[in-house]
Order: C-alpha cells, then structure tokens, then sequence
C-alpha cells in the first residue's frame, strides 16, 4: 500500500512538473496558467485527502502535505489557504490541535489578502473543532459569522 501511495504521489507530482515546464509566458491569469493547474491540483488533492481521513488518516496527511507543498512553490496566497484547508481536513479526525493550527493559519493569510471567497468555509471547519469539544457558544458564533459571509459572498 505504501509504495501504491508513493507512486500516485510521485505521478502527480511529475505531471505538475511536466506541466509548469510547458507553461509559456508571464500570463498566470488565463485557464492553462500555472497557478490555476496548482490549485486544481490541490483541489484534487484536497478531495482524496477528505475521503480518506477517516478510513487511513496517514495517507490523507500524505495528500495534504503534498498539496501543501504545492501551494508553497507557487506564488499563490489562494493556493496556499486552500492548502492549509486540507491540512486541517486531513489532521480534523484524530488530531484537532493540528488541524485547528492550519485552519487558523489559512484564516490569518485569508485575512492579511482579503480573501473572502475561502473563509467562510475556513470558518465552518474551525466551528466543527469547537462543536466537538462541547463550546456551543463559541461554535455558534462561528457559524453565525460563516452564514453572513456566505450570504454575502455566494459561496455556499
């Protein structure tokens, strides 16, 4: 299982690395840019990360780190938040220390760019964190401010 894992890791991998050496020109705007195939990656990432943490919490770390070292090669604060986000998902089953440390940090970095777009979401995880240790007040504030954002943003 680990040298399957390895392998996948080491593909996606080279096919990003494949990828950025095709990228042509300072447009990092457009749909073929570098960092929109980073954040589909980390999206994809992110997206295996979450559908294994409860079955091999290890290799949903292994995901997350890998997204999260994706995210800090490029230039991407956005990339970065969402990286942290799967950080926090893929530590959010046994390890809820670490996993609120990468969802505040996601938080701090979407608060020094003004992302909107992430935080709501980034809010709803850390309001899940306060749930389960029984803090409902704490926890509903939370999600009275991730509703507001929400509704004002759109993301849903």
């Amino acid at each position: 299982m680990k040298i399957i894992s390895s392998l996948l890791i080491i593909i996606i991998l080279a096919g990003f690395l494949a990828c950025r050496e095709k990228s042509a020109g300072p447009s990092e705007k457009g749909p073929g840019s570098t960092n929109t195939r980073i954040l589909d990656s980390i999206k994809k990432l992110d997206s295996l990360s979450l559908s294994l943490r409860v079955q091999n919490d290890k290799l949903s770390v292994v995901y997350a780190k890998t997204a999260l070292t994706l995210a800090r090669s490029s230039d991407s604060p956005q990339a970065l938040i969402k990286a942290y986000n799967a950080m926090g998902n893929a530590y959010s089953t046994r390890h809820q220390d670490s996993s609120y440390y990468y969802y505040n940090l996601g938080l701090k970095l979407s608060d020094s760019i003004n992302e909107v777009k992430e935080k709501p979401y980034l809010l709803y995880d850390v309001a899940m964190i306060y749930l389960n240790t029984f803090n409902y007040k704490t926890a509903m504030i939370l999600l009275d401010s991730c509703i507001d954002l929400s509704s004002k943003t759109g993301s849903y």
